[in-house]
């Protein structure tokens, strides 16, 4: 199969779409092996983590060994998509790719899962297409070259279940501030949501820094038109890697812990804290890994 990369880019009123065909492309793209840059060292000792089967091939370039997901947070995303969405065709986008890591979940989690990954670098849509071609899923996946902020409109004529979003956080250093602010991405976060909104659905997950300062998200994402939002902390071992919030139908309706601006006023709750067991071994779709543990107060953490 061949899979068509779109580059969309907007000059003025007029929209121009290049395309290139993968199987067509020579360009040699090196597996990445161990990195000889020492603070990606710790990423490496993570390798398994982040993909199962790195073993066999996977690829990586420097800035995916922070920036991907997880395999078993992925995992748990990909679940609650096909719980809350329901077990049919589901189109999903991922508007930042990137090599692959969250794409590929969603893919395995069901055959009848066509997922959308967008990226603007060229180079890491190719190693997300090897990727997922290791996890035998390749034939699930179209892949757009572009900056999503310019392909979102592009992807209006086409029938979108839900979005996955996990912009680029600003490299390893987002982690020295107390609070981190979503628009310190780029492109900013919560213009990213609002366009989404505007133009697809509001049914969209998104993948933060587990330094996020979450009352600012309440504010300014949260509406009269957008009233809910459910927050949730991901665990692997007993280590905080990152906060996924959900909106529209991605949203858990029996979460004790989903807001609404009604409470803004009035915030008691603490969001959901989802642990992963980073020693089991991935299981299929009849069993779980995961423990929610519902904590009373922000002092808990």
């Amino acid at each position: 199969m061949t899979v068509v990369l779109q580059k969309t880019a907007l000059q003025g009123k007029t929209k121009r779409t290049n395309t290139i065909q993968l199987g067509k492309m020579h360009k040699r793209v090196k597996q990445t092996s161990r990195s000889r840059d020492a603070k990606l060292d710790k990423y490496w000792a993570q390798r398994f983590s982040l993909f199962s089967r790195f073993n066999d091939g996977i690829q990586l370039d420097d800035e995916s060994w922070w920036s991907v997901t997880p395999e078993k947070i992925a995992h748990h995303i990909a679940a609650r998509f096909h719980k809350s969405l329901g077990g049919g065709h589901l189109t999903i986008v991922d508007g930042f790719c990137g090599v692959g890591g969250n794409l590929i979940q969603f893919a395995l989690y069901s055959p009848h899962i066509r997922v959308i990954g967008c990226d603007i670098n060229l180079e890491r849509l190719m190693m997300a297409k090897h990727n997922a071609k290791i996890y035998g899923v390749e034939h699930q996946c179209e892949f757009i070259l572009g900056d999503f902020m310019s392909i979102i409109q592009s992807l209006q004529c086409q029938a979108i279940d839900a979005i996955f979003l996990s912009p680029p956080w600003g490299g390893v250093d987002y982690g020295i501030v107390e609070k981190y602010s979503l628009n310190q991405m780029t492109p900013d976060g919560y213009e990213i949501v609002k366009l989404c909104r505007k133009y697809i659905t509001n049914d969209i997950a998104f993948l933060m820094p587990r330094n996020t300062d979450i009352d600012e998200v309440r504010r300014v994402l949260l509406t009269k038109q957008y009233p809910e939002l459910e927050c949730e902390h991901n665990m692997v071992g007993t280590k905080v890697k990152t906060i996924t919030m959900y909106f529209g139908r991605l949203i858990n309706p029996d979460s004790e812990l989903a807001e609404s601006s009604s409470q803004l006023l009035n915030v008691t709750n603490v969001p959901d804290v989802v642990t992963i067991d980073d020693d089991i071994e991935e299981k299929d779709e009849t069993e779980t890994s995961l423990q929610v543990e519902v904590i009373d107060s922000e002092d808990s953490w």
